[in-house]
């Protein structure tokens, strides 16, 4: 993938992207780095199963416009002419899921220093709400493949 495409698949995923904030503890949350440990993503029963209908229905669309040679057409309608057509059919579809998971869903955060979350008010705001765990100290709430001793 060269630099054009991952620009444009960036320019996807920042859609619900905070990139740095201070916590309340005075220690900074950052998400500079693509994939974070300390970042994910919320979404609610209702929304994911619209999330589901959609990204099906999209994808399948998709297929549809490459077997019927109207690939070009349906990237421009749904990405913009920007988006880079010698994209391959494959890498297409998780771009799919994000335009369709952006406007769905909540980023949420964790501070390391002192185990707050910090949950995205409404989705493409840059606004965001604490919430701080009864417990103390820091339990890698978003990654989950550090939470057993065999994965670490």
């Amino acid at each position: 993938m060269g630099i054009k495409e991952d620009a444009d698949l960036f320019r996807i995923r920042s859609q619900w992207k905070m990139d740095k904030m201070l916590c309340q503890c005075g220690k900074a949350i950052s998400d500079v780095v693509y994939p974070c440990p300390t970042e994910g993503t919320i979404i609610g029963q209702e929304d994911y199963e619209v999330l589901c209908r959609t990204f099906v229905e999209q994808t399948n669309s998709f297929f549809d416009a490459v077997q019927q040679s109207q690939r070009a057409e349906w990237l421009d309608e749904h990405f913009g002419n920007e988006y880079p057509q010698k994209t391959k059919n494959g890498d297409v579809v998780p771009d799919i899921f994000n335009l369709h998971m952006a406007p769905r869903s909540l980023c949420i955060a964790d501070c390391k220093n002192c185990g707050r979350l910090w949950i995205q008010t409404s989705p493409g705001k840059n606004e965001y709400r604490s919430f701080l765990p009864d417990n103390t100290g820091y339990s890698r709430v978003l990654a989950l493949k550090g939470n057993t001793a065999a994965d670490e």
